[in-house]
């Protein structure tokens, strides 16, 4: 507990400067971020509460492009989601698959692992923001981390991901790391980190790019009234270390163990790699299979996403 407090007391200071400076680009070299679309939601569960996640147990299929340090705390044993999302429909045809599954293995160790495919249409738009007329290309990302329960309440984990773009006879690569810690009191989760770190990025012509990393911190609350009526808040706090920062808050009402219904809100400001949308989403479950929707509005860029998956828990 005395360990969670002072990694607490140390990270939110930064993320409150974070929120608090000017909403505009960092001076980096090259001067964008390269891959934003790693950072983009990957769970039709999630991606309705406008895609807050890092505080919630409720599914860790998603972990390995996440929290992994919150699969000690999954009440089963294995989840697994595949999912497909059509994202910013309105600019590109971009349809993106994930896959991903996470299991514990005891009371106190959780691993996962997970793979996406993203395919461009024509014309594309890459992953520093350029549009390319004519040119097809794909991102790939696949990686896998665990989670372990350090001592009572308080939890760890990373990950390790590879991530790749190819646009044309244009490529680019990166490994890129989560370490991620948890705190679980009654019904509360918080959690901090740092998601997606790793070295710049080159192009065809040297220039070196920044990725997409950030400090983060969340919490999230799941209520149980009674058996047939369950409530989860969640929030999510981005300080990306290129510059922009955003906020989501979301929320779920599970009535009876068949029907979820989600809505949620994510708040960027200028030069974060997902801009502000607003969701909503659905979910019927039978047994241990659960088919979930999610659909974005209020956003320019990303209005008309939407992802539909199917997920498998015991």
């Amino acid at each position: 507990m005395i360990i969670f407090k002072r990694y607490c007391l140390r990270l939110i200071p930064a993320v409150l400067l974070c929120l608090i400076r000017p909403a505009a680009h960092a001076e980096i070299v090259g001067g964008e971020t390269a891959m934003p679309f790693m950072v983009a939601p990957r769970s039709a569960a999630y991606t309705g509460m406008g895609g807050a996640s890092y505080a919630s147990a409720s599914s860790v299929a998603t972990a390995v492009f996440s929290n992994p340090s919150v699969i000690p705390y999954y009440q089963g044993k294995f989840d697994a989601a595949a999912s497909y999302m059509s994202w910013m429909p309105e600019i590109d045809v971009m349809p993106i698959a994930n896959v991903s599954a996470s299991a514990r293995l005891n009371g106190r160790i959780g691993i996962t692992a997970g793979g996406v495919y993203m395919d461009y249409g024509t014309p594309s738009v890459s992953a520093l923001g350029a549009v390319y007329p004519g040119e097809s290309g794909r991102n790939i990302i696949f990686g896998a981390g665990a989670g372990i329960r350090i001592v009572g309440s308080l939890t760890a984990g990373a990950n390790v991901r590879y991530v790749s773009q190819s646009l044309g006879d244009y490529s680019i690569e990166a490994i890129v790391f989560d370490a991620m810690a948890s705190y679980r009191i009654s019904g509360f989760i918080f959690t901090g980190g740092v998601r997606n770190f790793g070295y710049d990025v080159e192009d065809a012509y040297s220039v070196k790019y920044k990725l997409p990393s950030s400090a983060v911190v969340g919490a999230g609350y799941e209520a149980c009234i009674s058996r047939d009526h369950v409530f989860e808040a969640l929030l999510d706090v981005d300080c990306p270390f290129a510059g922009g920062s955003s906020v989501a808050v979301g929320g779920r009402y599970t009535l009876a163990g068949i029907l979820t219904l989600r809505a949620g809100y994510r708040h960027a400001t200028e030069g974060a790699s997902v801009p502000s949308f607003a969701s909503t989403g659905i979910g019927l479950h039978w047994k241990n299979v659960s088919i979930d929707g999610a659909y974005i509005f209020g956003s320019e860029v990303l209005q008309n996403s939407f992802i539909a998956g199917l997920r498998l828990s015991f």
